[in-house]
């Protein structure tokens, strides 16, 4: 496919809408993608995105990615904060836009430190974190109360009944566990990301 030989972790991956090409991240690399097909010369260093954190740091991974249907511009989260690019003029240079990072407090009511970020359906965002996932209808940030809902329910059939109760601001990663009659499925965060790939492979065809 054009990743690293016994890769088992994508951290977040995109669909690039200026040329429809799939960003994939990586640890600190990252990996741009025609179709099913790597492009020439990647993988590349994240550095290339230029996001350093207020005190100057640079970032050595990406927790989520997307592309907001709301304005068109593409985010990228990292360790609590994130910063916004304009890709709708490919210029062949990563710079994000005056003003970034910013705290992801600003998204009310969601997870600061998610696990993925989907666009889907009508413009509405999806933010996935641990066991659950908050919907932002048509996108917007300042919602007043946003119900968490259970993934393996909702996406992936996950049998048994759907929890009680969820933190508005999850906190240290954990395995999903969905049992019924003593049988358990256990899913991990690599599965939120095949569901983004699916959907962005399934909006190509």
């Amino acid at each position: 496919m054009g990743l690293p030989t016994g890769t088992n972790k994508v951290d977040a991956v995109y669909e690039r809408k200026s040329d429809s090409k799939i960003i994939f991240f990586i640890g600190s690399q990252y990996w741009v993608f025609s179709d099913t097909k790597v492009m020439s010369g990647y993988p590349r260093p994240l550095s290339d995105w230029r996001m350093t954190t207020p005190s100057g740091a640079a970032l050595d991974r990406v927790d989520a990615a997307f592309v907001w249907a709301h304005n068109g511009k593409t985010y990228l989260f990292s360790g609590g904060q994130f910063w916004r690019f304009d890709e709708s003029q490919k210029t062949g240079n990563q710079e994000p836009d005056p003003g970034y990072p910013r705290s992801n407090h600003l998204w009310t009511g969601m997870p600061t430190h998610m696990d993925d970020v989907i666009t889907w359906g009508e413009g509405d965002a999806y933010f996935f974190k641990d066991d659950f996932y908050w919907v932002l209808k048509d996108g917007g940030m300042n919602q007043e109360y946003v119900s968490p809902k259970a993934t393996g329910m909702d996406w992936l059939r996950c049998p048994g009944p759907p929890p009680t109760a969820a933190p508005q601001n999850p906190g240290k990663p954990k395995e999903c566990i969905c049992a019924l009659n003593r049988s358990s499925l256990s899913l991990r965060n690599d599965c939120l990301l095949l569901v983004a790939v699916m959907l962005i492979i399934n909006g190509l065809i």
